[in-house]
């Protein structure tokens, strides 16, 4: 099942938000800097229900090299894979 806040289309590839907009959006605490790429960085955060979790932000050239496996991980609403809140 998707969460609620789910957001998709070809549309939000052009929308990009700041690790302090991400954390604010989803209640996201503590981010520490895991990976740094020229596609992404890969932060980990702790949910709010203490649970640690990941926040990947993609690079511009990211998103776009990356966009279909984002949907496709979103389309398994965490069933066997990540559990996407939005694709931004």
């Amino acid at each position: 099942m998707h969460a609620e806040n789910t957001i998709f289309g070809p549309d939000i590839m052009h929308t990009r938000m700041t690790l302090e907009e991400c954390c604010a959006a989803w209640s996201l605490t503590n981010p520490e800097l895991l990976y740094e790429s020229v596609l992404a960085n890969l932060y980990r955060v702790e949910l709010p229900s203490g649970k640690a979790g990941a926040l990947k932000l993609f690079t511009p050239h990211g998103l776009e090299d990356e966009w279909n496996g984002a949907q496709l991980l979103a389309w398994y609403g965490g069933r066997g894979a990540v559990d996407v809140l939005a694709l931004l």
